[in-house]
């Protein structure tokens, strides 16, 4: 979604900080411009191209991605990734050893289903902007153009959003980042748990 000024302040904080804890290590943050954060506006579905945050060659960027890795034995596209499981599915085991991203958002959708009856709810935290834990990798699509693309994990919900469905995003807080981005994955895995800062859906 389109982030407002303050989400937009708010996530050039994270990004300034993350530039001083990878130049510690070596590593450089590249000057950032408002359009390569602010590239799309409303709800996000997937097949979107929005920015997300990787490190890599000795550097932290917001690079523009495609929401959802292909199948490649059917159409469509897989947008998810279960916390469970990443280690053993051949889809997303190396992306989680190589390729670990953060999808920033103010906000997340989520439908509850009731028998034949569906809610939506847009899903806030206390803060302006939250973000979700990912995996990126780069595809070529069917005129054989590279892109990248990539899925948000998923855990297990807290008492909150068990309420409304049975998953939600890894939503990582701010100090961790670093550690999902930089890290080797050992301690990247104890990073997927359900999120216990407070959450605010609002049905929509």
């Amino acid at each position: 979604m389109l982030f407002d000024e303050a989400q937009d302040e708010e996530l050039r904080r994270i990004i300034d900080e993350l530039g001083r804890q990878f130049r510690g290590g070596g590593r450089q943050l590249p000057t950032l411009k408002s359009e390569e954060i602010l590239t799309k506006s409303g709800e996000i579905f997937p097949t979107d191209t929005v920015p997300i945050l990787t490190a890599g060659n000795g550097e932290v960027s917001v690079v523009s991605a495609r929401w959802g890795f292909p199948k490649f034995k059917d159409a469509g596209v897989i947008i998810n990734a279960r916390a469970e499981t990443l280690e053993e599915k051949p889809t997303f085991r190396k992306s989680f050893r190589e390729h670990r991203c953060i999808v920033p958002a103010n906000g997340y959708l989520e439908w509850k289903r009731t028998g034949a009856q569906k809610e939506k709810y847009l899903i806030r935290t206390e803060k302006p902007v939250l973000f979700m834990a990912g995996l990126y990798d780069v595809f070529r699509d069917k005129n054989n153009t590279p892109y990248t693309g990539f899925v948000i994990i998923t855990t297990e919900p807290n008492s909150v959003i068990s309420r409304i469905h049975n998953r939600m995003p890894a939503i990582l807080p701010p100090e961790k980042i670093g550690i999902w981005l930089g890290d080797d994955g050992g301690e990247s895995k104890r990073l997927l748990v359900p999120f216990n800062g407070r959450v605010v859906p609002e049905a929509v």
